[in-house]
């Protein structure tokens, strides 16, 4: 399942009556700009690195740089009358953003992990890449024994990779199965405030744009 928020505004009463006596095309546009803004927001957090409760994220379990920096890059933004609502076409990128907003336990395989990332990926696997997995136990799925040449014809570079980084950071690796502990970071919505202030800005906005037009 993956992830979208749905964005009304939380303004007050006044603000709500002004709202409804819009045009439907003012509606429409009225959502439009409220979901920039709250994608806007979200970037922010994200380069901020920190929660909807203003925490910092919890770190990654090995090495450093930010976490999340691409994963607004594929967002999408779809509008009615009625709200705008901030997601992933992609549904794989949509249960990335899931799992890293609710926090996961998964267990994954070898093969599992193969599939799942397969596509835009560098060529095949390098020799050193081979020699690596096979230096950390790497065996097929099934138990079987490889070759470098095997995992060379066989896997791409990232497949490689990803499996490396498993192998060398879970000690049940050998058995071609991990269990990948995800803690939450609840990086997608606005709070209350936010939604308060964001509905009054882009209200404010649409009201001075009008009287231009007069």
């Amino acid at each position: 399942m993956s992830l979208t928020i749905s964005i009304s505004g939380a303004i007050n009463l006044q603000r709500q009556l002004q709202a409804l006596c819009l045009s439907r095309a003012d509606r429409l546009r009225y959502h439009r700009y409220l979901g920039r803004e709250a994608v806007k927001l979200i970037k922010r957090r994200l380069r901020q690195q920190r929660d909807l409760a203003g925490r910092s994220f919890a770190p990654r379990a090995k090495g450093k740089g930010k976490l999340l920096r691409r994963i607004m890059r594929q967002v999408q933004i779809t509008v009615n009358h009625n709200q705008a609502t901030v997601g992933w076409g992609i549904r794989r990128t949509g249960q990335i953003a899931r799992a890293q907003q609710e926090g996961i336990s998964e267990t994954v395989t070898a093969r599992a992990m193969q599939a799942r990332n397969n596509q835009g990926d560098a060529g095949q696997a390098t020799r050193s890449q081979a020699r690596a997995l096979l230096n950390a136990g790497y065996r097929k799925p099934h138990g079987g024994r490889v070759s470098q040449r095997w995992i060379m014809d066989h896997m791409t570079q990232k497949q490689a990779g990803l499996i490396l980084h498993l192998l060398r950071d879970e000690p049940d690796g050998r058995k071609g199965q991990w269990t990948i502990d995800l803690p939450a970071r609840s990086f997608l919505g606005l709070t209350l405030e936010e939604r308060r202030q964001v509905g009054q800005q882009v209200l404010n906005r649409m009201q001075q744009a009008a009287r231009h037009r007069r």
